[in-house]
């Protein structure tokens, strides 16, 4: 009886030991099992981290003025990435320029300038990551995606104008393999395409060739009905997908239910977490529709006007199960959570565009490589596009964009602490 109580005892203990995180005292509550060859890793909610072990992010790079150098001083930063060897490259929309800084922060040389011609930007632009450090610049004003070489040569343009019913509606880069691809969805009207219920998320190459499609994901609009009957919905839930490592992620955030699939569409993994519906309140309901009555004071709209938007305002029951998701560092991902509307403060509720996305808290759920939830990190700044990097020494940085007194906005590198390879 003894022997035997003995060994059921080192058995549980091994249990507890193989499904615990290095360095975590808390083994995984959740379960695996195989579904026709595709592995479903269910999460029950408790974390494995245990008191302590979420990362921790330190400062470890600012780069940003408010006054003084202007090679330093930015107006509108909206596009950074960091090369392999550590240069930091920021895009700023109100400067029209694209900046290369030393992994020190010292400025090497801008490309760009106002304009619409070659060599020039106008509006937004996002910055994406090809192979051997190559950029691609993607100017939303110009309708235009530029390719620029790792030491800031102009080597071309392309247009991202809408063609055969579909427009560009979002980009994305995979660091590991240098994939870029564009998600394209379908326009509405006569220009609509034959099938027009699915988004198609396609890899290109730095001149724009189309060199396949990747996936398929269901479009979920925010507004529906005909002109003059347009019901604006707030909030549902909508398609979510990133590159990570030569998988493709995607999900629908109506449902905390979030799959990896190889570029052949073949699934290997579907990833859930239980979690209760976070209630959209009339507290929220009433914070929207006070921000949209500012709005239309500010805008001089007549009052019949703001009272007709508001009356085509449906509200959901419940916020989606996350706004958001993000490759993280060593094969991690990390999953945002919803920002009610009702704990938004009066400075942010100022900042506030109504839209069919909600806001996003600064709280992200983090998944191990093998989809097992983690816990929760709080990240200092909003990440951007391939804000996780690791230095020439090994270390994980994050790469964001903020905001600081006076509204001054910075470029900056976190070094992140606890990652386990």
């Amino acid at each position: 009886m003894y022997r035997a109580t003995t060994l059921l005892t080192l058995l549980a203990v091994a249990l507890a030991v193989g499904n615990c995180q290095p360095g975590s005292t808390l083994a995984w509550d959740g379960s695996t099992r195989d579904s026709a060859g595709i592995q479903v890793v269910e999460n029950f909610g408790t974390p494995m981290w245990d008191e302590g072990q979420a990362w921790e992010f330190s400062l470890r790079l600012r780069i940003g003025v408010a006054d003084g150098d202007s090679a330093y001083m930015f107006g509108n930063p909206s596009g950074a990435v960091i090369l392999s060897d550590g240069r930091v490259v920021v895009a700023d929309a109100l400067y029209h320029n694209v900046r290369f800084f030393s992994p020190e922060g010292l400025r090497l040389t801008t490309v760009g300038t106002e304009g619409t011609g070659p060599g020039e930007f106008s509006g937004t632009i996002s910055l994406l990551l090809g192979p051997g450090d190559s950029i691609l610049a993607v100017d939303s004003y110009n309708r235009r995606a530029s390719h620029i070489a790792s030491d800031g040569t102009w080597l071309g343009s392309f247009s991202t104008v809408p063609s055969k019913g579909y427009g560009v509606w979002s980009w994305d880069d995979d660091r590991t393999t240098g994939v870029i691809a564009s998600l394209l969805r379908p326009q509405r009207g006569d220009a609509a395409p034959s099938e027009p219920g699915f988004d198609l998320l396609v890899r290109r190459d730095l001149s724009g060739a189309f060199l396949d499609t990747l996936a398929r994901i269901p479009t979920t609009g925010f507004r529906t009905g005909g002109q003059g009957a347009e019901l604006a919905h707030f909030y549902r839930g909508a398609p979510a997908y990133d590159l990570c490592g030569g998988m493709i992620v995607t999900g629908h955030s109506n449902a905390f239910r979030i799959l990896w699939q190889r570029p052949d569409g073949t699934v290997e993994r579907v990833v859930t977490l239980d979690r209760a519906p976070l209630a959209l309140t009339g507290d929220d309901e009433t914070t929207l529709l006070r921000r949209i009555d500012a709005l239309a004071q500010a805008s001089r709209w007549p009052q019949e006007r703001a009272a007709q938007f508001k009356s085509r305002i449906r509200f959901e029951s419940v916020y989606p199960a996350y706004r958001s998701f993000l490759c993280g560092p060593a094969g991690t991902l990390l999953v945002q959570r919803i920002r009610p509307l009702r704990e938004l403060s009066e400075q942010e509720l100022a900042s506030l565009w109504p839209t069919g996305i909600p806001p996003g808290s600064d709280e992200w759920d983090v998944f191990d490589r093998d989809g097992r939830y983690l816990g929760v990190v709080r990240l200092p700044v909003p990440p951007h596009r391939q804000a996780f990097a690791q230095d020439t020494a090994g270390a994980w940085l994050m790469l964001g964009l903020a905001r600081g007194e006076l509204d001054v906005p910075y470029a900056e590198v976190w070094e992140i602490d606890g990652i386990e390879q």
